[in-house]
């Protein structure tokens, strides 16, 4: 290959050096190109920056001057006046614009110029480049040591920044110097380019070259490999034959000497097996002979044994003989003294049976007699009254209405239209009921009352006589007129205890009565115990004694189960009692006391959960589904009637008959039921369906899109007034959202009871502010105002509709209905700014009087840490989102900055900031689409309770 390299390749080794020798000219040309470039930029920055500083510099002796000649002038418009004339003849345009800010900035601080701040703000950022107002009072120390005042130069932001119209000279300046560089750059790129296409050409002609030289040697080599392959493959197969017939004659020679072996090997072991034998049958031989003569050796030797055991046995049964006589003469007089002493004991036995049977009390019925009036209701009242024939154990409740009716149908003089008591509401808000039970346990205690008197004179009666008779639980008359079923619950148990102590102190007095009585008969009758020699006459005597027993027994046994009866009933009564303590004791007072009051919390409609059949359980056959919803379901409810009430009239009021919608969504953020796979927009779907019906059919009969349809929906959403639900209603929106949240995974049944028992375990931590307004007293006043609250919250939504703000758009519109949406913290801000209730800062915030209310008494940041604070209470509430919640909790905690008075109760509070909001926002809107009803007027002086007309 040496050989074949000719001229022309030496040729091409010349172009290369020449080209190596060439290419550091280059490289060096563009490298001074750019370097040349670098130090005009630095030159041209750093007199940048030194013309910079000595405006600056100018610009701040300028502004001592005038800060110096500021005391000859009466005004700040005067002196803003005099140095923008003078500015304007004599400086440049830097000049004028950074003492126009300055002017406007000492503007701003007069009190009628407030909006020049708002102005101001805008412009800066345009007039400066990245404008930081942190770093407006950090300017040079030259700076700071000739202005020397921290506000003025706060005031003057050309001290920290630099302006547009100085940054678009410099820029122009830069522009035109680049572009010169750019164009030497460019010619050097030119030339370096031309050199780089020839010498890659070059290259690529020499890769030819050695690729065909490879190729060459690789076929060579190829030939050479194949041949030496081919003679190697031939000598191996002939060695191979070779072997192959060696391997064959060897094994042939093998097979013949094994079989030899094994023929040879197969007669010696039948040799081995024949001597073998022979030599066991001997063995055998010898062993019979061995064990035959042992065999009448051990025969002789059994033969004397028993020999001598007979002479032993025939001297014992004599002996045994003997005795035997003795013992029966012995057994004979025991026993004739033994029977003597059963008969004596036999007669004394009677007679003390038959003294304790004289001295026992007759049962007495605890619970009074039973009125025969299940025959007049239907089953499902016997079954809440407690005296279904299937049911095991009365409750706590039942077992106080089966007294009470005991009790009534005795004193009753009208027995056959008898009405037996079914609750501790409606039943004992007259107070007759409770006079009767009072007159039945103590009769001595009760006056006799006027046949026509009213309700409250009767009631401070009962409570006159309940202070006589020392009762724990004394009722007020509040008690009965809005009845509490817990405390009168409580006071009826209480009567029932009084009375079955009575009655068991009666009974142990007798008993011990007729225990005196009977140790005197037994001492008397002692003397006289009859004597029995007969043995007839003793069995006969037994018999008797038996009978007399048995009857005994029979006479005993209703009384063993009257005290097992009223121990049981004591024990029921008990605990009843101390869940409704603890629960009042908790705070959370149980609202309803038995079945029957809580009934409409477990007996609903089921054809209206007929649509759940095809989300929960499509499959499932429809008589099936019937009887789920029948029984399991209502056993579910049944068993937790009293978390369900608990949960509504939480929200509804005590003795509030339904549940308005603003209540319901605060029940639903209160307890956390939005997540991200169930949204508002599926509790608000399940609250129209069950308050609404109609609604869905209305515009699913429409025909329209499901776009469309939506769009509807929200729209009528919004035109509606606000629902009120029952407390039916509120069960089935429960059994909905279970049905939703846990049917796929637990089924409609397991889900209600899971629903269910996570509202009970959940406990919200309440803020400080908060915890008075979760009172009964400001409840009500928030149901007063709860319509008017929700037309402002929703009238300030349909503003926030139109904001320039997409975030802001965004949070009115999202899905979940009215009450889905939120209100951002500006627009919140914005609403108190209407009530005139936002001061600008700390300085202006007016001192509370009770002359008038105060206007101006929080700040904006007071209010969004506020808000920061509440929304910290809700799971998934995220910054600056105000729901209706918070909206309402923000509005009880401001009522506190409003009026700090701690001797003005909270209601009041509350009520009247709610009074004097909405006359402001009356006033602020009038002629809008805020239509709200004139607001009673509040005083801060008076009792908790607020009667508003």
């Amino acid at each position: 290959m040496k050989n074949r390299s000719g001229p022309r390749s030496g040729k091409f080794s010349e172009i290369k050096h020449l080209q190596e020798r060439n290419a550091p000219d280059r490289h060096h040309e563009v490298r001074d190109t750019l370097n040349d470039f670098d130090r005009e930029r630095e030159q041209t920055e750093l007199a940048e920056d030194a013309d910079l500083r000595v405006n600056r510099n100018r610009y701040a002796q300028l502004v001592v001057r005038f800060k110096n000649n500021a005391a000859h002038y009466n005004s700040i418009s005067l002196f803003v006046e005099s140095m923008m004339r003078e500015v304007n003849l004599s400086e440049g345009v830097s000049t004028r614009a950074a003492a126009a800010t300055w002017a406007l900035n000492l503007l701003a601080t007069q009190p009628s110029q407030h909006a020049l701040l708002e102005v101001i703000h805008a412009l800066l950022p345009a007039v400066y480049c990245r404008f930081d107002s942190e770093k407006l009072p950090y300017p040079s120390a030259a700076i700071q040591l000739q202005v020397k005042d921290p506000d003025t130069i706060y005031w003057n932001p050309y001290f920290t920044h630099t302006m547009f119209v100085d940054q678009v000279d410099v820029d122009k300046g830069n522009v035109n110097q680049l572009a010169d560089t750019l164009k030497k750059v460019l010619a050097a790129n030119i030339s370096r380019r031309d050199f780089i296409s020839r010498f890659i050409e070059n290259r690529r002609v020499e890769q030819k070259r050695n690729a065909f030289h490879a190729w060459r040697a690789h076929v060579r080599k190829a030939k050479s490999i194949n041949f030496i392959n081919e003679s190697k493959n031939r000598r191996h197969e002939e060695e191979t034959d070779t072997f192959r017939l060696q391997a064959v004659f060897y094994q042939w020679k093998v097979q013949v000497e094994t079989s030899r072996s094994g023929f040879l090997t197969e007669r010696l072991h039948e040799s081995a097996a024949q001597l073998e034998n022979a030599k066991i049958q001997y063995q055998l031989q010898c062993y019979r002979a061995d064990r035959l003569i042992e065999s009448t050796k051990e025969a002789k030797d059994e033969l004397e044994k028993a020999l001598t055991l007979n002479a032993g046995l025939e001297i014992q049964l004599r002996d045994l003989r003997a005795e035997l006589v003795r013992k029966e003469k012995e057994y004979s007089e025991k026993l004739i003294r033994s029977v003597q002493s059963a008969f004596d004991m036999a007669q004394q036995y009677r007679t003390t049976l038959s003294s304790f049977h004289q001295m026992l009390p007759p049962p007495a019925t605890y619970l009074g007699e039973t009125p025969n009036f299940k025959e007049e209701i239907d089953e499902e009242v016997n079954l809440l009254l407690g005296y279904g024939e299937e049911q095991e154990a009365m409750s706590y409740s039942d077992t106080l209405f089966q007294w009470c009716n005991g009790v009534l149908y005795k004193q009753s003089t009208d027995k056959e239209n008898f009405i037996p008591v079914r609750n501790f509401g409606s039943d004992f808000a007259s107070g007759e009921v409770f006079y009767e039970l009072m007159k039945f346990v103590f009769p001595a205690l009760c006056p006799v009352l006027p046949p026509n008197c009213d309700r409250d004179f009767r009631i401070n009666r009962l409570k006159e006589m309940s202070q006589k008779a020392n009762l724990c639980y004394v009722l007020e008359v509040a008690d009965f007129t809005k009845p509490v079923e817990d405390r009168i619950a409580l006071a009826v148990s209480e009567l029932f205890r009084r009375y079955a102590g009575n009655r068991w102190n009666e009974s142990a007095l007798k008993s011990f009565q007729l225990m005196e009585e009977s140790e005197h008969r037994e001492e008397e009758t002692s003397a006289s115990t009859m004597k029995v020699t007969e043995e007839a006459d003793f069995i006969a005597y037994l018999s008797e004694c038996q009978t007399y027993l048995h009857e005994i027994k029979t006479a005993l046994s209703p009384q063993v189960n009257l005290e097992r009866q009223l121990s049981e009933i004591n024990q029921r009564v008990q605990q009843g009692e101390a869940h409704l303590t603890a629960q009042r004791l908790q705070g959370v007072p149980v609202p309803h006391v038995g079945s029957w009051s809580l009934r409409h919390f477990w007996m609903i409609n089921n054809k209206s959960l007929a649509d759940l059949k095809e989300k929960i359980a499509p499959t499932m056959d429809a008589q099936l589904w019937s009887q789920l919803l029948q029984g399991p379901l209502k056993v579910t409810l049944r068993e937790n009637a009293e978390t369900t009430a608990k949960l509504f009239y939480s929200f509804a009021g005590r003795g509030g008959k339904t549940l308005s919608e603003t209540s319901f969504w605060r029940f639903v953020d209160r307890c956390g039921l939005p997540t991200a796979t169930y949204t508002k927009e599926n509790i608000s779907a399940a609250f129209d369906r069950v308050a609404s019906p109609q609604l869905a059919t209305l515009l699913k009969g429409q025909g329209k899109s499901e776009e469309e349809t939506r769009t509807l929906l929200t729209a009528a959403r919004q035109e509606m007034d606000i629902r009120q639900v029952s407390d039916a209603q509120f069960t089935e929106i429960l059994v909905r959202i279970a049905g939703e949240y846990y049917g796929d995974s637990f089924g409609l049944t397991e889900g209600v009871e899971k629903l269910l028992n996570t509202l009970k375990s959940s406990k919200t931590s309440v803020h400080a502010s908060l915890s008075a307004f979760w009172t009964t007293e400001p409840q009500e006043v928030f149901r007063f105002f709860g319509d008017d609250l929700a037309r402002i919250f929703f009238f300030y939504v349909k503003k926030q509709e139109t904001s320039k703000l997409a975030k802001e758009r965004a949070m009115a519109m999202q899905g979940g209905g009215r009450f889905g949406a939120v209100l951002s913290s500006s627009v919140y801000i914005a609403i108190l700014r209407d009530c005139e209730y936002i001061a600008e800062n700390n300085t202006t915030i007016q001192i509370y009087t009770t002359d008038c209310p105060p206007r101006m008494f929080i700040t904006t940041q007071q209010v969004e840490q506020l808000l920061l604070s509440l929304q910290e209470q809700y799971e998934g509430s995220r910054a600056g989102e105000i729901t209706f919640t918070v909206f309402i909790d923000a509005l009880c905690s401001l009522c506190y900055y409003w009026c700090p008075d701690p001797f003005v109760h909270t209601s009041r509070k509350f009520a009247a900031f709610l009074s004097d909001m909405i006359t402001q926002l009356i006033t602020q809107h009038t002629g809008s689409t805020l239509i709200l009803g004139e607001p009673p007027v509040i005083s801060l002086k008076g009792e908790e309770r607020i009667t508003f007309f």
